[in-house]
């Protein structure tokens, strides 16, 4: 269903477009979650949107371990009670070979939905 799904580059105009929230959880959206894991790990990746991979949706999902249990789908995230500072080099693979200093907050809470609907809540802690 999702085999021709690629990692998009930079200037594709799909990167800019705003993207909408997910209204119908059915299987496919578990089976682009899985294809986009495949994508992330193949470019050694922890994360991976939606809008990366010419999707305009709500959706993307994270490993920062590498271990496959610790697979995470987020959709329709939200993000509040930003706190503190932090500056980390990152990379992103829609600009390939392009790292940058950011600056992040320390803390945040993420409010999302997992591939069933289901209401969930983080803290960066549990990232």
């Amino acid at each position: 269903m999702y085999d021709d799904l690629k990692i998009i580059l930079w200037p594709d105009p799909r990167l800019r477009k705003i993207s909408r929230p997910i209204e119908v959880f059915d299987p496919s959206l578990a089976i682009l979650s899985a294809r986009m894991f495949t994508l992330m790990r193949e470019a050694k990746g922890v994360g991976l949107a939606a809008p990366q991979v010419g999707l305009n949706i709500r959706l993307f999902v994270a490993n920062p371990t590498g271990n496959p249990e610790d697979d995470r789908v987020y959709v329709n995230p939200r993000l509040s009670d930003a706190e503190g500072e932090s500056e980390a080099e990152e990379g992103c693979l829609s600009l390939p070979g392009i790292d940058a200093n950011i600056l992040r907050s320390k803390a945040i809470r993420i409010a999302a939905q997992d591939v069933f609907g289901e209401p969930f809540e983080q803290v960066s802690d549990d990232f």
